[in-house]
């Protein structure tokens, strides 16, 4: 089971990819997001956005936002 994560800006969906786990810049703290995660919603902070699908790492610089957790997708709204 993987997770679907968009990562959208005020310009354009400059994301879309699936993942096996996220982390994102919350603040309160860094979250790290596994498929079946309970749903949460959060206010992001400057920081970095990561994203694991199997062996491979992806980075995603994020000067502000939001992020929705449901249980197997993750939608940023993000400055970036």
């Amino acid at each position: 089971m993987a997770l679907q994560l968009e990562v959208v800006t005020p310009r354009e969906i400059l994301l879309t990819a699936e993942a096996d786990y996220v982390t994102i810049p919350g603040v309160i703290g860094e979250l790290g997001i596994l498929p079946g995660h309970l749903p949460v919603l959060t206010e992001l902070k400057e920081g970095v956005l990561s994203y694991k699908k199997g062996s491979e790492t992806k980075e995603v610089n994020i000067q502000s936002g939001y992020a929705e957790v449901l249980k197997d997708k993750i939608t940023v709204l993000a400055v970036v």
